[in-house]
């Protein structure tokens, strides 16, 4: 009996399960670009925050739906050599629009957010593979008692992560933004 209590305790310290089903893994991975994502947006990046790891539903309601579609009109697709992580500025008259990859769309909507008020410890950059088998970085908002909802370049509105057709690979933890995570499901 000693030995499962030390199995169960074991596996409650190396994975934290959140209400919506998602959980972070134990393995921890590199992801290309986010270390220096951080390094210049160290605001985008908050380590040791306390406060609240999730976002309230009466928050969003209309906020997320309006920078995922804003972000997604000021900025045009463009696919580069190389992987660039900025957050790029508001545009206040209509005009050429930025150049940018599925990077810069969700860096910038996770910096519009944040500035908005939602807590960065909610905001999670994600790592996913698509149906394609393409590396494809989204925005996640992590909600208190519902799915989470990704913000993503390639579709207009918010959607529940488990209505994308991706496989999820990694995503930033709340405590350290500089980590990422496999992504498990309970």
């Amino acid at each position: 009996m000693f030995r499962i209590l030390i199995v169960l305790l074991s596996s409650c310290l190396t994975t934290s399960v959140l209400a919506d089903g998602m959980s972070y893994g134990q393995t921890h991975y590199k992801v290309r670009g986010a270390d220096e994502y951080c390094a210049n947006y160290q605001g985008q990046c908050p380590v040791g925050l306390t406060g609240r790891d999730y976002a309230l539903l009466s928050e969003i309601r209309g906020l997320l739906p309006d920078i995922n579609s804003s972000v997604n009109f000021q900025i045009k697709y463009e696919l580069k050599e190389v992987y660039s992580w900025n957050v790029l500025p508001v545009l206040s008259s209509p005009g050429p629009k930025q150049l940018g990859v599925c990077n810069e769309y969700a860096v910038t909507k996770k910096a519009r957010l944040i500035a908005a008020g939602i807590p960065a410890k909610a905001l999670r950059l994600a790592f996913v593979m698509t149906e394609n088998k393409v590396g494809h970085l989204v925005l996640v908002v992590v909600l208190k008692g519902r799915p989470n909802l990704v913000l993503d370049n390639r579709l207009p509105y918010p959607t529940e992560y488990y209505k994308l057709p991706y496989r999820w690979v990694s995503w930033q933890t709340a405590e350290d933004p500089r980590k990422w995570v496999s992504v498990d499901f309970q």
